[in-house]
């Protein structure tokens, strides 16, 4: 493994952990403002990624990710929120929910934003060969890792966003059937998913996610 591929697997890492503080702090922040203050009393409505490490999922499992060149599988400590307090408990629990994988749309397109804006302005000293070089690398990281992060909560499996969200969208019976069927084994099924090849298209679907900032930021840059 050479020097490049280390840098290249930290420069990942750490745009999984930006993109993780940002995805948890969505779900504070909008749990906030429905009515629930449970993040707000224990520290996490905020944009310090000490408050939302997980030893294991945010800091071990992506470095040795990384270092072995396996796919980054990683995971933040989960934001509480008493969907009790919400004035419609489930559609409240719902947009605190979605609120996690759109805050990661968001952060990527602002990161295409900025690799536009140094293109067509040509700022020096975020370009190659400049000691501000590597923020360009991990703005273009942070586009892929929001991406990815996004797509693969939204994947309707307990305790991944996508189950919340769904939930919202199907009966209750149905919902307490899914949920004890599959809720006590999502984490082992996403675990076997991720090992085994089943989310491989994860990342064509962050390739076009990508594709699809890169046309939008260009045309707002041309525009302006």
């Amino acid at each position: 493994m050479s020097i490049n591929d280390v840098v290249q697997g930290f420069t990942y890492f750490l745009a999984m952990l930006f993109a993780l503080t940002f995805h948890e702090s969505a779900h504070a922040y909008t749990s906030h403002l429905l009515g629930d203050d449970s993040a707000k009393s224990m520290g996490r409505l905020s944009l310090n990624p000490a408050v939302h490490i997980d030893l294991v999922g945010t800091i071990v499992l992506p470095l040795v990710c990384s270092i072995f060149g396996a796919p980054f599988i990683g995971w933040a400590k989960p934001v509480p929120y008493d969907e009790r307090n919400f004035k419609h408990p489930v559609r409240g629990a719902m947009l605190t929910a979605a609120a996690g994988p759109a805050a990661n749309l968001l952060l990527g397109f602002v990161s295409m934003l900025f690799i536009g804006l140094n293109a067509r302005y040509h700022w020096g000293i975020f370009n190659e060969g400049s000691f501000l070089a590597p923020v360009t690398k991990l703005a273009a990281a942070l586009v892929y890792m929001n991406g990815v992060l996004a797509f693969l909560n939204l994947i309707p499996l307990p305790p991944l966003d996508g189950a919340t969200i769904l939930r919202a969208f199907v009966s209750r019976g149905f919902w307490e059937r899914y949920e004890s069927v599959i809720g006590p084994y999502g984490f082992f099924i996403f675990m076997f998913l991720a090992f085994s090849g089943g989310l491989a298209w994860i990342s064509p679907l962050t390739m076009y996610y990508i594709r699809v900032l890169e046309v939008f930021t260009g045309f707002l840059l041309h525009s302006f």
